[in-house]
Parts: C-alpha cells; sequence; structure tokens
C-alpha cells in the first residue's frame, strides 16, 4: 500500500502539464506553417495563371488582329504558304521578345497554335514524353470541365507541377503550358519568414505554457494540500490525527519481523533503531461534555 504522504505530492503533474503545453505549442506552430505555406503556394498558383492568361491573350490577340488586317475579299481558306509563314515568323517573334529575351529566364515552355492560318507549336526544356503526357492528362482534363472559351488548371507529372491556359476563340486556339515556379519561390522568399515566426511564435506558446503550467500547478497543489491538512490533521486542534500517526509510523519504523534469509539486502544493511510512543489520555472527559456541554468540552480539548 501506498504512504499516505507520498499521495499528497503528484511530483510529476507538473511536469506533465508542461510536456501537454509545449506539444500543443509546437503543434499550432506546425499548423501555423503549413496553412501558410499552402495558402502562400496557393495564391502563387493563382497569380501565375493570371500571367498565363495575359500571356496567352497577347498572342491570341496578335492572330486575331493579323487576321482583320488582311483583304476583305480574301477567305481564310485561300491562304497561302507565304502568308502562313509570315504569320509564324510575327507570331515566333513576339514569343521571342516575350520569353527568351535577355531580361527573362525562361523554364519549360511549351505553346501549341491551332488556326486556319496557322498551326504551329514550340517546345522548349520539354521532352517528348513530357509532351505525350500532358497531353493526355489535358484531354482527360478538359473532358471533365465544361465548354468554355477560356480554360485554366494545374497538372503534375513526376515531380514537376505545370499550370495550362487555352483560349479557344475565334477560329484559333492557344495552349500555354510553363512550369509552376510558385512553390519554389515559396520555398526560397516565404519560408525563411514563416520558420523566424514560427520560432518566434513557438517560443511565446512555450513562454505561456510554463508560466500557465506553474500557475496551475500551484494552484492545485494548494488545493491538495489543504485537502491532505483536513485529512490528516484534528479539525478543532489542529494536531495531527490517528491517519498521519499511522502513516509517521509506516515511514518510520523498519520492519524487522521477517527472518535473515527473506529481508531485502535494504534491510539487512539498515541499522536497528528504537524509539517510543507516548500516549496521552483523558480521564472522565465524558463528564465534561455531561456537565458543561460539548461546546466546553471542545474548548478543554
Amino acid at each position: 500500500m501506498a504512504s499516505f504522504l507520498e499521495l499528497q505530492k503528484d511530483k510529476s503533474f507538473r511536469l506533465k502539464l508542461i510536456s501537454i503545453c509545449l506539444i500543443l505549442a509546437l503543434s499550432v506552430s506546425i499548423v501555423y506553417v503549413v496553412v501558410s505555406y499552402r495558402l502562400t503556394a496557393d495564391l502563387g498558383i493563382k497569380t501565375e495563371l493570371e500571367s498565363l492568361h495575359k500571356q496567352a491573350m497577347l498572342i491570341h490577340s496578335e492572330l486575331i488582329i493579323n487576321d482583320k488586317n488582311r483583304v476583305a475579299a480574301t477567305s481564310l481558306s485561300n491562304v497561302t504558304a507565304l502568308e502562313s509563314k509570315a504569320l509564324k515568323d510575327k507570331v515566333s517573334d513576339l514569343v521571342n521578345r516575350v520569353y527568351f529575351n535577355d531580361h527573362s529566364h525562361t523554364d519549360e515552355l511549351y505553346l501549341k497554335i491551332t488556326g486556319p492560318r496557322l498551326s504551329w507549336a514550340i517546345s522548349h526544356r520539354f521532352s517528348p514524353v513530357q509532351i505525350e503526357t500532358l497531353t493526355t492528362m489535358l484531354s482527360l482534363s478538359l473532358e471533365n470541365m465544361p465548354l468554355s472559351a477560356m480554360q485554366n488548371g494545374v497538372e503534375k507529372v513526376g515531380e514537376t507541377q505545370f499550370i495550362w491556359y487555352i483560349v479557344d476563340e475565334s477560329d484559333y486556339q492557344v495552349l500555354l503550358v510553363k512550369t509552376a515556379r510558385s512553390l519554389d519561390d515559396t520555398l526560397d522568399f516565404v519560408m525563411k519568414r514563416l520558420t523566424i515566426t514560427s520560432v518566434i511564435v513557438f517560443w511565446l506558446a512555450t513562454w505561456f505554457a510554463l508560466t500557465l503550467s506553474s500557475w496551475m500547478n500551484k494552484r492545485v497543489q494548494d488545493k491538495n494540500d489543504a485537502l491532505a491538512h483536513l485529512a490528516t490533521h484534528d479539525s478543532l486542534t489542529g494536531l495531527p490525527n490517528r491517519l498521519f500517526l499511522a502513516d509517521l509510523m509506516r515511514l518510520s519504523i523498519t520492519d524487522h519481523s521477517q527472518s535473515e534469509q527473506r529481508k531485502p539486502a535494504k534491510l539487512k544493511s539498515t541499522p536497528v533503531k528504537e524509539g517510543c510512543l507516548f500516549v496521552i489520555d483523558l480521564d472522565k472527559f465524558k463528564e465534561v461534555n455531561d456537565a458543561f456541554g460539548h461546546a466546553a468540552g471542545d474548548f478543554l480539548l
């Protein structure tokens, strides 16, 4: 049976409380970093799609403007090879100015134009396998989308994420596919700041956890001490009661009643101590209560 006094103080309570608070603080920091990272990545994807939309519209507008500048009497079905080559060179020059100038860096890029005057595609750092895979994935994605003149999305091939945009109106379809750089940009520009912020948040949460655990531990321990005092002391005199005495004797008196062979090694090395117990008895105390009342008896005690 455990000692009564040993049950008065839970020595591991504060440690458990601090551990729980620290785990909670760490969880909050992790959730904060993950949510912030995902929000930033999604915002980056959205920004890239908006940029890709403008690029696709620029190329599509160039095709439409060239058609309007043609002689009205000339039908699109009578397009000569020379006109088609001139339009191809014009679009190619526009693509080079936008993506392959000295002031910009372009990773993977795939552009495909289909129409009555031009059917042309350009691939930059795309392997034939990637193009075939992307084409298949885009076909499946478009089947599940409602018909629209402008459609966009995100596809993942292996470990690389691609964004795409399609403009399909006025007899021309422009498909533009690029590498999604938002995740890399997030890692480069945001993760350092998120890490610093999460460290600050974790430090504040740890400081709060230690303060809260200390305060709660003190409040709980004060209550436990008060309950222990009520259980082990007489409410009238404030003196230790029989429960306190029994527990104190259990801790103080070594049991030497066992045989030498069955004694633990600790008891064998413990020297025998002697002690005595004084008992005070009040005779005729009942007569005091009967003659003067219990209040007088309590006062006498």
